[in-house]
C-alpha cells in the first residue's frame, strides 16, 4: 500500500457562481514559505495533505474563505491558520489553477490524474487572476480552445 498512488481529494472553488474540485493545491507554497507544520490526526491516502480548502475568486481575486481539518484530532478551520479572518487573499500564489469537471472520462488512481470532459485552467499571479482558457475531450481526442 503506497497512499501516493491514491487519487487526491480535491480543493474547493467557487468560481462564477459554480462549485468545482481542483487539481492544483493553492495553500502548499503558504505553509512551506511559513515553515507551517499542520498536525491532522486524521489523514486519509484521499487526501495526504491533510485539508481541504475551500477557495472562491471574487472580482478576479482569489480568496481562501475556509480550511477543513483537524489538529491531534480537533476540529479547526480558517482561523487555525489565519485568526480572526473571514477570508484570506491568496497574495502568495502564483500559478495555474487546473480545474477538471463534466464527465468522468478516465478514472487514474493517482494523484489528479483522472481525466474529464472538460477542463479550465485559471492562471493567477499574486492573487490575481490574469487569464482563463477552457479545454474540452471529444471522443478521447484532447483539443484546446479559447472560449
Amino acid at each position: 500500500w503506497n497512499e501516493t498512488m491514491t487519487a487526491q481529494t480535491g480543493e474547493i472553488l467557487i468560481y462564477k457562481g459554480k462549485r468545482y474540485n481542483m487539481a492544483t493545491e493553492p495553500l502548499v507554497p503558504y505553509i512551506r514559505t511559513n515553515n507551517i507544520q499542520l498536525n491532522p490526526k486524521n489523514i486519509c491516502s484521499a487526501c495526504r495533505r491533510g485539508y481541504i480548502g475551500t477557495w472562491s475568486i471574487e472580482d478576479g481575486r482569489l480568496y481562501l474563505i475556509d480550511i477543513e481539518t483537524d489538529d491531534n484530532g480537533k476540529k479547526v478551520g480558517l482561523e487555525y491558520l489565519f485568526p480572526n479572518q473571514e477570508k484570506v487573499f491568496a497574495d502568495w500564489f502564483t500559478g495555474v489553477l487546473r480545474v477538471p469537471y463534466g464527465k468522468l472520462i478516465e478514472y487514474i488512481h493517482l494523484g489528479y490524474e483522472s481525466r474529464y470532459a472538460k477542463e479550465l485552467f485559471l492562471e493567477i499571479s499574486k492573487g490575481v487572476l490574469i487569464n482563463e482558457r477552457k479545454k474540452s475531450t471529444t471522443y478521447g481526442m484532447p483539443y484546446s480552445a479559447d472560449f
